[in-house]
């Protein structure tokens, strides 16, 4: 089984990446959430280092859903305070304090034009169809990164009815859930900004604190969970 906080290779690439999900998805799911080793030198706050000295650190600007069939052989089982890194940085990228404090609070809007996806709306992905349909993402990082417009994270969003709710929170009053365990940055320029998905295109703060603990307890973000939702998200189901 994968097991959340082992590095592995990812087939047919360069890139190493750690799984980040927690186990009882990775059980279960066809792909799992991992976040890629790059270079320290990279000019943003999210990254999560290796090592003192190793000039390599996790970045979650770059968190990514891997199909099964790509991920490679385990290299190495990463440190909890190294992961612990981990989930602080994407803890920051998704804005989860603001969001997550009770009652939950508005993230700030940066100063300047809005010419980048912004967080809490609905959008399509340039040319993408499935099935001869376009489907729909919720972008859930913070605006000050959005508006760099380098990578954006999405979840996707479906009208299928899935359980448990903690990782597919209902939106919209019912009529969607996320997809929480598929948190997911692509290129700024990969989001459709022409165009907006038809009727509710934008959800509630409440509901997007809805998503946010989904992908607590999905990524496990511990500073998010007490400690009985931690047992639970570590436990196999």
């Amino acid at each position: 089984m994968l097991q959340r906080g082992t590095l592995h290779a990812i087939d047919g690439t360069d890139a190493r990446a750690v799984v980040i999900t927690r186990d009882a998805w990775n059980a279960r799911m066809s792909s799992v959430g991992m976040v890629p080793l790059a270079s320290t030198a990279a000019t943003h706050g999210f990254l999560a280092p290796l090592g003192e000295g190793s000039g390599l650190a996790f970045d979650v600007t770059g968190l990514v859903t891997v199909p099964r069939g790509r991920i490679g052989e385990a290299l190495a089982v990463i440190d909890d305070g190294v992961l612990h890194g981990i989930e602080r940085a994407a803890s920051a990228l998704l804005d989860a304090e603001r969001i997550l404090a009770d009652p939950p609070r508005a993230s700030r809007l940066p100063a300047g034009p809005i010419d980048y996806p912004r967080c809490g709306e609905i959008r399509y992905l340039v040319g993408e169809r499935i099935d001869g349909e376009a489907k729909r993402y919720l972008v859930v990082s913070n605006d000050r990164w959005n508006q760099r417009r380098r990578t954006v994270l999405v979840v996707r969003t479906t009208a299928q009815t899935k359980r448990p709710f903690e990782e597919f929170p209902l939106i919209h009053d019912g009529a969607a859930q996320v997809v929480c365990g598929e948190l997911t940055a692509i290129p700024a320029a990969a989001v459709e900004l022409r165009r907006r998905p038809p009727g509710m295109n934008r959800v509630g703060l409440l509901e997007f604190a809805a998503v946010l603990r989904g992908c607590s307890f999905t990524h496990m973000l511990r500073d998010h969970l007490d400690p009985f939702e931690v047992e639970i998200a570590n436990g196999l189901e």
